[in-house]
Protein backbone atom coordinates (compact mmCIF):
# COMPACT_ATOMS: atom_id res chain seq x y z
CA UNK A 1 0.00 0.00 0.00
CA UNK A 2 2.73 2.35 0.41
CA UNK A 3 5.16 1.12 -1.11
CA UNK A 4 7.55 3.32 -3.64
CA UNK A 5 7.28 6.30 -1.35
CA UNK A 6 10.29 8.37 -1.59
CA UNK A 7 11.86 11.15 0.96
CA UNK A 8 10.91 13.41 -2.08
CA UNK A 9 7.58 12.73 -1.96
CA UNK A 10 7.23 13.01 2.06
CA UNK A 11 9.32 16.77 1.18
CA UNK A 12 6.79 17.77 -1.42
CA UNK A 13 3.80 16.84 0.67
CA UNK A 14 5.35 19.05 3.68
CA UNK A 15 6.04 21.99 1.94
CA UNK A 16 2.89 21.97 0.32
CA UNK A 17 1.54 21.83 3.63
CA UNK A 18 3.69 24.40 5.15
CA UNK A 19 5.12 21.72 7.18
CA UNK A 20 8.55 23.00 9.04
CA UNK A 21 11.59 21.09 9.11
CA UNK A 22 10.28 18.47 7.51
CA UNK A 23 13.97 16.86 6.93
CA UNK A 24 14.29 16.61 11.11
CA UNK A 25 10.96 14.96 11.55
CA UNK A 26 11.57 12.33 8.78
CA UNK A 27 14.81 11.74 10.51
CA UNK A 28 13.61 11.34 13.58
CA UNK A 29 10.78 8.99 12.28
CA UNK A 30 13.24 6.59 10.32
CA UNK A 31 14.97 6.34 13.10
CA UNK A 32 12.32 5.13 15.69
CA UNK A 33 10.97 2.88 13.34
CA UNK A 34 14.62 1.23 13.15
CA UNK A 35 14.31 0.68 16.49
CA UNK A 36 11.27 -1.33 16.49
CA UNK A 37 12.40 -5.00 16.03
CA UNK A 38 14.77 -4.10 18.83
CA UNK A 39 12.24 -2.70 21.20
CA UNK A 40 9.41 -5.79 20.01
CA UNK A 41 12.12 -8.11 20.88
CA UNK A 42 12.46 -6.13 24.51
CA UNK A 43 8.55 -6.61 24.82
CA UNK A 44 7.64 -9.92 23.58
CA UNK A 45 7.30 -12.61 26.34
CA UNK A 46 10.37 -14.91 25.62
CA UNK A 47 9.25 -18.79 25.39
CA UNK A 48 10.85 -21.29 27.83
Amino acid sequence: MFDGITRADLLSLASANNIKDATAVIDEECEAAGLWTKMAGKMVPQRR
